[in-house]
């Protein structure tokens, strides 16, 4: 069999190639980097990945073969640690210089790694994939492991591309092993080299590294699988010389940015680009790019600048590297008076699962606006529940106001508060079904435009007939849209509710309402909750849920949970009596509410024919 040369590393690191090769790498990968950011790559699969009773893994040596032929990468993944710890005394510089991140999963069969193969990828967007994965298929199901490995590692890939549509994926086979089922080991190389096949595209390649041929158990591994450090050094050689013909094509980087007051996505033909969030990507020297503006719904796209002008899409090609803007707007609004009717609960379409709830008091000319959102990316503590609110005056068609933070409550419970103002917001309305929020933070510099939309389709007939655009005919029904707006409990200031009802004479009456609140110690932060469903006469019995997983303006995915129910029931138009059960955490009470601005009742009076 053909031996390939064993290189491992000693305390005083030194490349296990010639000088000259070295050289040769190096005056390559400088050229590459010099055109692009690091080459992100995620080690992925089992414990042959993460490390074994005190060994690393072949991630060490791949990262200082790498580094020290020049090449710019970044290692990803969620995960640092090595399985029971490593032995310093062999890998000196674990703790220093070594990139220690992977996605290593200690036992895991390829099923086992879909959902955190798409998860982290997702996260961190890798340019390059090592995939290393099946034996555990085999070891645990045997000859059925073999199938098992053929569809699992064709769902890990297939969830990669779509977080990453244009990933290099680097499949690897299996070395030979001693221990349970190493008879099937054959038959599941086979089937790793049959995904390959079938997967492999121009815009995504799936490359086979054989990790196989001249693998020596006895001398590789310290316990006739995981590898010792000579085996460690021998896989970490095949990964380099794959990798090093893929990190030495010459790479430009195409970069996306977006501006204006409106919204769109832009991507790439070939894939790669999905701005959206990924906005930057490497191409080979020569590709043709194209790039294909799609405004959101309620924008318009006004062109290109940068390296493309014009309305139409956007042709470039890759012989250098390239940025490019894409301008999306709003239209213009008209003038459009705001009243009482545009009391109610709004959101933008794009970043579903988040919103904004405005009180609007015509008899002071005075607005108040919560919004429920997440924490941004850059933040502390990322995609965490988050709150603001904002008041203010308004004229005509615009509100002007003052954006706060309210910080240090706790659940339910009358601790002391303390709110601060961080901001500015500008809202105004096209009409009774359509608005924009301008908000500028100063504590962080973050700005933006968020188009708004009704949340309850058909709400705004109310608006509508304040205006003076239609008349509506209402019937005298206990809870009506003049209850919208902003409640307290004069007990726990500081937090509260903001509701959006909508009575159809015809049925289906719908209520929205959202709760601002806090964790249940001070130290939990902010917490919100929604809750919403069908509601008769003076009662509304609805359910709780809890939406996590957010992101600060930004479209990423939500997850919204039922965690218990609310019972609201109205005695009049400037008080409500609230009880709450929240299943999961064993807390339940009741608790008064009152209209948050005096006089807030004139419409609901008006609408219920009160006196």
């Amino acid at each position: 069999m053909m031996q390939k040369a064993i290189f491992n590393r000693p305390a005083t690191r030194f490349s296990c190639l010639s000088s000259l090769w070295v050289v040769f790498f190096i005056l390559l990968a400088v050229a590459q980097s010099a055109h692009g950011q690091a080459v992100k790559i995620m080690p992925l699969g089992d414990s042959l990945t993460s490390g074994h009773r005190h060994f690393v893994s072949y991630r060490y040596d791949l990262w200082f073969d790498l580094i020290d032929a020049g090449f710019d990468v970044d290692f990803v993944g969620y995960l640092k640690n090595t399985a029971d710890g490593p032995n310093l005394d062999r890998y000196p510089e674990y703790l220093t210089t070594f990139d220690r991140d992977h996605q290593g999963q200690w036992g895991y069969q390829t099923d086992e790694l879909v959902s955190i193969a798409k998860s982290s990828s997702i996260k961190h967007q890798p340019d390059i994939v090592l995939l290393l994965a099946g034996v555990n298929d085999i070891w645990n199901l045997g000859a059925g492991g073999v199938s098992n490995a053929r569809w699992g590692l064709r769902d890990i890939i297939e969830g990669i591309r779509s977080a990453v549509p244009g990933v290099t994926i680097l499949l690897g086979e299996m070395n030979p092993y001693a221990g349970d089922n190493a008879e099937f080991l054959e038959s599941l190389n086979d089937a790793i080299a049959l995904v390959a096949s079938d997967l492999n595209t121009t815009e995504s390649p799936v490359i086979l590294v054989d990790h196989y041929t001249g693998f020596d158990i006895g001398s590789m591994t310290h316990d006739g699988l995981h590898h010792n450090l000579v085996g460690e050094a021998w896989v970490a050689e095949n990964w380099f010389e794959v990798l090093a013909d893929i990190m030495t094509t010459t790479n430009y980087t195409l970069s996306v940015s977006k501006t204006g007051l409106g919204s769109g996505t832009v991507t790439s033909s070939p894939s790669g680009i999905n701005c959206g969030n990924t906005c930057s990507r490497s191409f080979a020297s020569g590709t043709s790019i194209t790039l294909t503006a799609t405004p959101a719904s309620g924008s318009t796209f006004d062109g290109w600048s940068g390296s493309c002008s014009g309305t139409g899409t956007c042709n470039v090609s890759m012989a250098q590297a390239r940025s490019v803007t894409a301008r999306f707007e709003l239209p213009t609004p008209e003038p459009f008076q705001i009243n009482a009717g545009h009391s109610g609960a709004w959101f933008n379409t794009a970043t579903s699962g988040q919103g904004q709830l405005i009180d609007v008091v015509p008899e002071s000319q005075y607005m108040f606006l919560a919004w429920f959102t997440f924490t941004a990316a850059a933040s502390n503590n990322p995609d965490e529940q988050h709150w603001y609110t904002a008041q203010g005056n308004y004229s005509g068609n615009t509100a002007e106001l003052i954006l706060y933070e309210t910080l240090g409550g706790q659940f339910d419970d009358p601790q002391e508060t303390s709110t601060n103002p961080i901001g500015e917001v500008t809202v105004s309305f096209t009409d009774c079904e359509q608005g924009q929020m301008v908000y500028s933070i100063d504590t962080d510099g973050r700005q933006g435009t968020v188009p708004l939309q009704r949340l309850i389709p058909g709400s705004g007939n109310v608006c509508e007939d304040q205006s003076g655009k239609a008349a509506i005919t209402t019937e005298a029904v206990d809870i009506n849209a003049g209850m919208d707006g902003a409640w307290v409990n004069n007990d726990t200031l500081g937090q509260g509710f903001l509701i959006d009802a909508h009575p159809n004479p015809d049925g289906g009456n719908y209520i929205f309402v959202a709760w601002f609140t806090y964790g249940e110690d001070t130290a939990s932060g902010q917490h919100w909750l929604t809750a919403q469903g069908d509601f008769a006469g003076s009662v509304a019995a609805i359910d709780l849920w809890e939406t996590t997983g957010g992101r600060f303006d930004d479209p990423q995915a939500v997850n919204p949970e039922k965690v218990g129910t609310m019972n609201l029931d109205f005695t009049d138009c400037s008080n409500a009596q609230l009880s709450y059960s929240l299943t999961d955490e064993d807390l339940s009470g009741d608790m008064e509410l009152s209209r948050l601005i005096p006089g807030g009742q004139a419409l609901c009076e008006e609408l219920a024919g009160a006196d």
